[in-house]
């Protein structure tokens, strides 16, 4: 997280400042503990499921033949529905912010 926040704005904060931003009024909880979450890799797929009996079948993604990850979810799947989701991020963010970052490729 810190790397995107320098890449996208110059500025590399420390790990304070990135938990300080986190507790932001405009953040809610549920936001939050995802994004907890995802920086410290406890979300419930891939690795998690190969250690659960009768569930590492769901460890993989069937039509891409990868291990699930957040990563290969949010920015590689070809998932129905997550190009609209990106374009609705896309415009959220342009409310606010001058132009996209470029991290991610949408229309």
């Amino acid at each position: 997280m810190r790397h995107a926040i320098r890449e996208i704005t110059g500025h590399f904060p420390d790990d304070h400042e990135v938990w300080k931003l986190m507790r932001h009024r405009d953040f809610s909880k549920t936001f939050c503990t995802f994004v907890w979450k995802s920086l410290h890799n406890t979300h419930k797929i891939g690795d998690y499921l190969t250690n659960i009996d009768n569930y590492g079948h769901r460890a993989n993604r069937e039509k891409c033949g990868v291990m699930k990850d957040l990563k290969h979810i949010l920015l590689q799947c070809d998932v129905p529905g997550q190009e609209i989701v990106w374009k609705i991020m896309k415009r959220l963010w342009l409310k606010k912010h001058e132009a996209w970052p470029g991290l991610i490729n949408i229309g």
